[in-house]
């Protein structure tokens, strides 16, 4: 864990300002206290002074995180957005995208959002300006990124924007998550339509009260024969 270089504090900075502007200056100097950006792993964390000589006491190999994680550098050293920021830039954002409730999980999921799932959007927002979704009950979504495509502001966003797509940032954490596809050759055939197992319910039945009755048979026959020893003797 280290404080950020110049150079990497400028290209984080340059990234933050593009949703929140001059209110950047807000993250640095808090009445609650001092808070500072620390480099740990290739992530970025926003940590109060007083956590940050907490986690002093903790060896580099140990410390798994602390604070809010911002982001991470990538190995071309561009500065990527982690969802976990959300909180921070949410409040000072200064452009905004609202999408319609139909629309919702499907950008969650990392679809982009046809011109029919825009709600409405902050008046002047430049093109390709850094903005954050939020729904139409004003709960922050997603920072949107540059790539947020825009060809005019103001109005009603049904009718002024084609499509919002997802940042180069979501698309990065996205690769986090990923799997693999299913190839259509995998898949068992019939896998779908397995046949119930047959119940043994009759087979039960019969289990049940056959033994009593050979048994009952049995005692019979050996009183039977008792009685007539008994009388021959």
């Amino acid at each position: 864990m280290r404080p950020l270089t110049e150079e990497e504090t400028r290209v984080m900075f340059e990234k933050i300002a593009k949703y929140i502007g001059e209110n950047l200056q807000l993250l640095v100097d808090r009445p609650d206290g001092t808070y500072c950006f620390r480099l740990h792993n290739d992530r970025v964390y926003y940590v109060s002074e007083k956590i940050l000589k907490l986690a002093a006491n903790i060896s580099g190999d140990k410390l798994v995180s602390l604070g809010t994680c911002f982001g991470k550098f990538t190995k071309t050293h561009k500065f990527r957005l982690h969802i976990t920021a959300l909180d921070y830039l949410a409040p000072y954002a200064k452009y905004k995208v609202w999408i319609k409730p139909g629309a919702e999980q499907s950008f969650l999921y990392g679809n982009h959002v046809l011109k029919s799932g825009l709600g409405r959007i902050t008046e002047n927002t430049s093109q390709y300006q850094g903005v954050v979704v939020y729904s139409m009950a004003d709960v922050p979504l997603h920072p949107g990124g540059e790539e947020v495509l825009m060809e005019q502001a103001g109005g009603d966003a049904t009718e002024s924007f084609e499509d919002v797509g997802h940042s180069s940032d979501a698309r990065e954490m996205l690769k986090q998550y990923y799997i693999g596809d299913v190839h259509p050759n995998d898949l068992k055939p019939g896998g779908g339509s397995k046949e119930p197992p047959k119940s043994n319910t009759c087979k039960s039945y019969w289990s049940y009260w056959i033994f009593p009755i050979v048994g009952a048979i049995l005692l019979g026959f050996l009183y039977r024969y008792y009685m007539a020893e008994s009388k021959s003797s």
